[in-house]
């Protein structure tokens, strides 16, 4: 399973800067099918801009 974390979106980079937005974690903007699914409703950014993390589900024993 792989979940959008916290937004890493450099809003200073063309001015050689470093500042993120603060955004902690990928909110979808729309429904299942929509294409605004992949913006974020928090910060309106890009799913590609919050740093993806892969959940691996506990090994049954």
């Amino acid at each position: 399973m792989v979940t959008h974390m916290e937004c890493i979106h450099n809003h200073a980079a063309q001015a050689r800067g470093y500042v993120l937005d603060g955004c902690g974690l990928f909110e979808p903007g729309g429904p299942t099918a929509a294409p605004t699914r992949m913006v974020c409703a928090a910060c309106g950014c890009h799913r590609n801009f919050h740093r993806r993390v892969v959940v691996k589900p506990p090994s049954p024993r």
